[in-house]
């Protein structure tokens, strides 16, 4: 799966998921993401999936692990994550799972079926 990791108008940290993902790959888009954080100190993530499919031979354990390792933010905002899933029906209930797992676990995240929602959220 290929991603693009890019800054969205100064304050936002975009990742644009392309093709079928597996958990390497998007432990690794995070691991790029929090890189990023680190030198910038922006702490409001847009995780963009329309172009993606969570690949079936992701296990319902990676997605818990994926949901539940989510680090701290090292800026004194908190992570702000917004998700804009596949129309993919199988995916978006894997990709809901995950962000309710990182919810429980005091990340503040959300799920959106539209890009320009997503994009509202983040900036209020």
């Amino acid at each position: 799966m290929p991603y693009k990791i890019e800054i969205y108008e100064e304050e936002i940290i975009w990742i644009r998921f392309y093709g079928k993902s597996d958990f390497e790959e998007s432990i690794r888009a995070r691991e790029d993401m929090l890189n990023l954080h680190n030198s910038t100190g922006i702490s409001k993530i847009l995780a963009d999936w329309q172009n993606a499919e969570v690949t079936p031979n992701v296990s319902t354990l990676d997605l818990y692990e994926f949901g539940s390792t989510w680090p701290k933010s090292k800026s004194s905002s908190p992570f702000r994550i917004a998700i804009v899933q596949t129309n993919d029906t199988e995916s978006q209930e894997r990709i809901t799972f995950s962000e309710i797992v990182a919810k429980n676990r005091g990340l503040i995240s959300r799920v959106f079926n539209e890009l320009s929602e997503a994009q509202k959220w983040l900036k209020c």
